[in-house]
C-alpha cells in the first residue's frame, strides 16, 4: 500500500494536535517546540487557534495571560516572559 502525502499529513495533523493537548495539559514547552518542528518539516501551518495560544518567544502555553481589547486589537500579554503579541479581529 502506497502512503500518499495527504495521509503523511493527516497524520502530521493529528500530531499536533495531540501535542498541544499535551502542553496545555502539562504546561511544558517542549511539546510546543516538538510541534513546531513538525510542522516545519512537513511545511504545515498551524491553525490560528493553536498558533495563538502560546507564546513566541518563551514557548509556553498561555496561562492567567493579560487581554486586553481596544476597538479591532487584542493584546495578549505573557506572564512569564512579558512578551505581547497584537491580533486584529474584525468587527
Amino acid at each position: 500500500m502506497l502512503i500518499t502525502k495527504k495521509d503523511v499529513d493527516a497524520i502530521a495533523k493529528r500530531r499536533i494536535e495531540k501535542l498541544y493537548d499535551f502542553a496545555l495539559r502539562t504546561g511544558d514547552k517542549r511539546y510546543i517546540i516538538q510541534m513546531e518542528r513538525i510542522a516545519l518539516r512537513m511545511d504545515i501551518t498551524l491553525p490560528a487557534g493553536i498558533k495563538r495560544g502560546y507564546c513566541k518567544k518563551c514557548k509556553n502555553p498561555y496561562r492567567n495571560q493579560v487581554v486586553r481589547i481596544k476597538k479591532n486589537l487584542v493584546t495578549v500579554r505573557c506572564p512569564i516572559c512579558g512578551n505581547i503579541r497584537r491580533f486584529q479581529i474584525s468587527r
